[in-house]
């Protein structure tokens, strides 16, 4: 598990930076499986439907490591099960 920093949030999932590492991943919507998740385009935040839960720029999260690409160098994570 590492610590991240959520770097970016599109309608498509989260991008997060672990850092000092300076690796950047993506966490699908999808694979955010504890609520259904709403893309808020005005403040660039995710929203849980049921949980009113956020996840903005900035915020500190718990991610684990899901799948590395290394044709393509993309690193896919999904959030801890304490993230």
């Amino acid at each position: 598990m590492f610590d991240g920093l959520i770097s970016g949030v599109t309608a498509r999932g989260i991008f997060v930076e672990i850092t000092p590492h300076l690796i950047e991943g993506f966490i699908a919507v999808e694979n955010l499986e504890d609520d259904y998740y709403i893309f808020d385009e005005k403040t660039y935040r995710m929203v849980g439907k049921e949980s009113n839960r956020e996840y903005r720029l900035g915020d500190e999260v718990r991610i684990r490591v899901a799948r590395v690409d290394r044709e393509t160098n993309q690193v896919d994570f999904v959030m801890a099960a304490n993230g």
